[in-house]
């Protein structure tokens, strides 16, 4: 059963809301196997001044998860303590080892968008000593809240806020998982980005056929992915 770890409305505002066992034991290690042994991760170290600094991430298809037995999951909490009718438009797992260094981000930079972002924690067991906190900063740059990423916990918080994925210490020798899902209550906005979205994602496969032509004298992807190995 669910239970409410923290009801925060921070200095400014916002809310942040952190539940335990948000999904069934079974669905967690469901998802912490699947990241593990078949997650397709893209190098994504993006230097602009919005990226939040995670150096790998596994994409999902937006509807694939808006159509998902998980997101009518996890809509249901979001809808409870947020009061509108979400909808998913940037899904991805994180994936964070020691020495990694995320950076303090915003999620929209809009502070008239009521956006949430949703966090659900994939290791299945996670000690304290570990670090790899989802700290929360004030308007002056303090931490105001952190947040261990226990299994099967499901942060939610306003967008707006300031935040970041602290990489876990040397003690733990796996990779830290979470799921980020970015929901809008607005459908045009979730139409406006899926759109481009789906553009940028043409633009970069076009330029990745004319260098693999270029390269190796054929369009398609030259890489194969080891389904034996450990992410």
């Amino acid at each position: 059963m669910d239970s409410i770890v923290h009801d925060y409305l921070t200095q400014a505002g916002r809310k942040v809301v952190v539940i335990d066992n948000a999904v069934p034991t079974e669905i967690g290690n469901d998802l912490y196997e699947y990241m593990q042994y078949f997650g397709q991760w893209n190098f994504d170290f993006d230097e602009d001044e919005d990226s939040d600094g995670v150096p790998f991430i596994h994409c999902f298809d937006n509807e694939l998860i808006r159509q998902s037995s998980l997101w009518d999951l996890l809509k249901k909490p979001l809808r409870q303590h947020f009061g509108e009718a979400y909808v998913p438009y940037d899904c991805s797992v994180n994936h964070l080892r020691f020495g990694d260094n995320p950076v303090a981000h915003r999620d929209t930079y809009d502070p008239t968008k009521k956006d949430v972002t949703l966090l659900l924690y994939l290791n299945p067991s996670w000690h304290l000593n570990f670090a790899g906190e989802t700290v929360y900063f004030d308007e002056q740059g303090e931490i105001e809240l952190a947040v261990l990423p226990k299994f099967r916990r499901l942060g939610m918080h306003e967008g707006y806020i300031n935040h970041a994925a602290r990489a876990p210490s040397s003690l733990f020798k796996s990779s830290r998982y979470t799921l980020a899902i970015k929901a809008t209550p607005e459908i045009a906005y979730y139409q406006e980005r899926i759109h481009k979205d789906d553009k940028e994602d043409k633009a970069i496969e076009l330029r990745e056929a004319v260098l693999a032509e270029r390269l190796f004298g054929h369009p398609e992807q030259t890489s194969i992915a080891n389904k034996r190995s450990y992410a």
